[in-house]
């Protein structure tokens, strides 16, 4: 079968029975690909991020006012200041490590969720993360710190029907920046 990154597809179960073409919907492959999808699977991201898989999404955006064009509604900043500048939420420390958070509401518990938000370094690195508690501690997943611009992705499985999403800036350097934009949680399909 093809395969990419060590995931292999099979025509065939392990006994020899034909997989039904119906639990291939939207594939496409060819063996002379390195890389084939599956419906279901995973997706390569290029440029920066190439090497990084990321799983299919299901249902509605969870995160409100994950463009932020114009306002920081949703948003509650801790220990920083929140603005929009160029179309992106700008994060500000006051002292260090300031950050900015918004519930995720209408969770369901023990079921995977996927995270990605563009990060543009202005003068601090940023760490995302998911915390247990509106004040944002408690933090019960560990998502990417980014130390340049770019995406970070990550899942992580609901624990509680509301869990808080944190971006912070991730430097102990009070006025340090971090800009973040096109934020999204969804179900994950995977």
């Amino acid at each position: 079968g093809a395969g990419a990154n060590g995931v292999k597809f099979f025509a065939t179960t392990k006994s020899g029975v034909a997989i039904p073409e119906s639990s291939l919907i939207g594939a496409w492959l060819n063996p002379n690909q390195t890389i084939n999808t599956l419906l279901w699977c995973r997706d390569v991201l290029a440029g920066a991020n190439a090497g990084k898989w990321i799983p299919s999404t299901t249902g509605s955006e969870i995160v409100i006012n994950g463009t932020p064009g114009v306002d920081t509604s949703s948003w509650n900043a801790f220990d920083a200041t929140l603005s929009i500048v160029s179309g992106k939420l700008q994060v500000q420390s006051i002292v260090d490590y300031g950050f900015a958070l918004q519930a995720l509401t209408g969770l369901i518990v023990g079921n995977a969720y996927f995270v990605s938000v563009d990060f543009t370094k202005v003068g601090g690195n940023a760490y995302i993360s998911i915390a247990s508690t509106s004040t944002g501690a408690g933090t019960i997943i560990a998502g990417p710190v980014l130390t340049a611009s770019g995406t970070g992705v990550f899942t992580f499985v609901a624990t509680a029907a509301t869990l808080y999403l944190r971006l912070q800036v991730n430097t102990p350097v009070a006025g340090d920046v971090a800009q973040f934009a096109n934020i999204t949680c969804k179900q994950s399909g995977v």
